[in-house]
């Protein structure tokens, strides 16, 4: 009787954190979005902005885009988006004002950031394209010309 329960618990279990086992599997790593925005970044320089804009936006476009990683751009000299692979509302709007729901200016840690080297990350709360939640979010941006390319991983 006790090795047919510690059966049963052990098949609970195993079906209770089978969907946490596919959240997981639905999220980009670290590594994917050093990736996709390095190979977003070189397909900015080889067909200029206004092509690389219209990939970036396109929801249909799985070339950048995968799980829960996206593209976004903006330039440089005002924070204007250009690209935001979710939130179509957010082209044309500059990032420098941007604060998260905790008050975090990640957009002028962004452009900062931008300013003094190549490559950077940058923590911030934005929402999860999943979940539909508010989450933590790590950003990858590197800068292309005058322009920044980046993607994130949610935590």
């Amino acid at each position: 009787m006790l090795f047919k329960n510690l059966i049963r618990l052990a098949l609970l279990a195993c079906v209770c954190t089978m969907p946490l086992a596919a959240k997981a599997q639905d999220r980009a790593t670290k590594e994917e979005a050093v990736a996709m925005v390095t190979k977003a970044g070189e397909y900015l320089k080889q067909n200029g902005v206004e092509k690389a804009a219209a990939a970036f936006n396109d929801p249909k476009n799985m070339e950048f885009r995968n799980k829960d990683l996206y593209i976004f751009m903006f330039r440089l000299s005002d924070g204007t988006r250009l690209a935001h692979g979710t939130k179509q509302a957010l082209v044309g709007k500059s990032i420098a004002d941007m604060s998260d729901v905790k008050g975090k200016a990640y957009g002028k840690e962004m452009m900062d950031a931008m300013s003094k080297a190549e490559t950077a990350w940058v923590d911030y709360f934005f929402l999860d394209p999943i979940q539909n939640e508010i989450k933590e979010k790590s950003s990858y941006l590197i800068k292309v010309g005058e322009y920044a390319v980046a993607g994130g991983v949610y935590k």
